[in-house]
Formats: C-alpha cells, sequence, structure tokens
C-alpha cells in the first residue's frame, strides 16, 4: 500500500499539470494540532506568482475536500521552490549543472567530504564534486533533502 502523501500526489497531481504548473514537491508533515501539506510548485519555464499560488490552492482544497484524502484537519501551504530550491527533479540537477548546491547524503562519501557540493549533472547513478575538487559517486536515491546553497 503506497503511503499518503502518495495517495494526495496521485489526486491533485493531474490537476496542477492540467493548469499549466509542475508539481517539484509534495510534503506532508504532522504538527501539534493539525498536519501541514506543503507544495511547491512552478511553471515549465520557471516563475510562480502569489495568484499561481492561489489559484492551487483553491483546486487542491477542492479536490482534498471532495476525496476526503487527509482523514484529521490539516493545513495547506502552496508556494514556489524558491532561491532556496529542493533538488527533487532529474531536470533540477541537470538545469543547475555547476552550480554549488548543499548535498548531505544517507551514505557517507568514500573520501570523507562533506557538503556543500558542485552538481555534475543528473546524478542518477552518477558523480558530484565535493567542495575539495574530488569527485566521489551520489546517486540521489542518498540524498537527504538536498538545495542549492
Amino acid at each position: 500500500m503506497s503511503s499518503l502523501s502518495e495517495k494526495i500526489e496521485a489526486l491533485i497531481r493531474p490537476s496542477i499539470e492540467a493548469m499549466g504548473f509542475e508539481l517539484v514537491q509534495l510534503r506532508l508533515m504532522d504538527g501539534n494540532k493539525s498536519r501541514l501539506l506543503q507544495i511547491m510548485a512552478e511553471r515549465p519555464e520557471g516563475g510562480m506568482t502569489v495568484e499561481d499560488c492561489a489559484a492551487i490552492s483553491n483546486q487542491v482544497s477542492a479536490i482534498l475536500d471532495v476525496e476526503d484524502a487527509i482523514p484529521d484537519a490539516y493545513r495547506l501551504e502552496v508556494s514556489s521552490p524558491g532561491i532556496d530550491r529542493p533538488l527533487t527533479r532529474e531536470k533540477d540537477y541537470n538545469h543547475y549543472k555547476g552550480h554549488l548546491a548543499k548535498v548531505e547524503t544517507a551514505l557517507p562519501s568514500t573520501d570523507g567530504a562533506a557538503s556543500p557540493a558542485s552538481s555534475t549533472g543528473s546524478t542518477r547513478g552518477g558523480w558530484c564534486s565535493s567542495s575539495t575538487g574530488k569527485k566521489y559517486s551520489c546517486p540521489t536515491a542518498t540524498f537527504n533533502r538536498p538545495s542549492w546553497c
């Protein structure tokens, strides 16, 4: 069985894409009194306005209410990825190839290199170079919430 986050994503992704946006990240976090559903989206060419966020929020709220997808109270937060954008898609790595990124891996690097590191493009089974210039293997599956510096 898939997680609640995966079910929510399957419900809302088609509508977000039909509106002309790409879903960058969806996070469902438990809070003290309610859950927080955080959605990051942007236009394929980049950019996002406050009006875009409001339109996505209204659409997602309607879908989640009709489907009763989240059993408890929740708060919805819609935003652009912003300047500290998370690296969630292969296209993010390719688009910002060579830029400095903060990368923490679940597995230790072979040379003990710490973040920040520079992306060498798609890291699907690929390489990153550390701040010391040494390259090391860093498949994206081992990343813990990578983002740009």
